[in-house]
């Protein structure tokens, strides 16, 4: 036998017809962007604390990669981008005396990928894992609030 929890209409004080007149624009410019805005400069802090920083370019490339309407909801998809990453500039002298002056760096979504779950070399590091558990209060904090102001607001 199937059974479901619904978790955070216990506080919700409108009607069903009130809900609906709530469009996604306003949840998405009011509850989610602003609670993605804080996951990435969470993302971004964790990458600067928890790897070896060299250039940046992997802290810097994390941003709200989209967002929009899926189905009866609205998100934002926070991560790495797909710029290409420029590497650390190590290893050079043994690529110019292998013969091979290009060496494949990687986008910064793959070296991400790879330093979150590691690789046949390095254990994963779980940055953006890490981020998300850390301040998965503050962003809960962030989405209630945006949603009470909006109740509020249009109520």
């Amino acid at each position: 036998m199937a059974n479901f929890t619904v978790n955070g209409l216990d506080k919700l004080e409108v009607s069903i017809a009130q809900l609906a007149a709530i469009t996604d624009g306003d949840l998405l410019s009011r509850v989610v962007l602003p609670a993605a805005e804080k996951l990435v400069t969470s993302m971004q802090e964790k990458a600067g604390s928890m790897m070896n920083v060299i250039t940046g370019s992997l802290m810097g490339s994390v941003e709200i990669l989209g967002q929009g309407s899926l189905g009866a909801g609205v998100f934002a998809q926070v991560g790495p981008n797909q710029g290409k990453h420029p590497g650390s500039g190590r290893g050079v002298r043994h690529r110019k005396a292998q013969g091979g002056g290009g060496h494949y760096q990687g986008t910064n979504a793959e070296i991400a990928f790879i330093h979150e779950y590691g690789s046949s070399r390095t254990p994963g590091v779980h940055w953006m894992e890490t981020a998300v558990n850390e301040d998965e209060d503050a962003i809960h904090g962030i989405m209630e609030s945006g949603f009470e102001s909006l109740i509020n607001e249009k109520f």
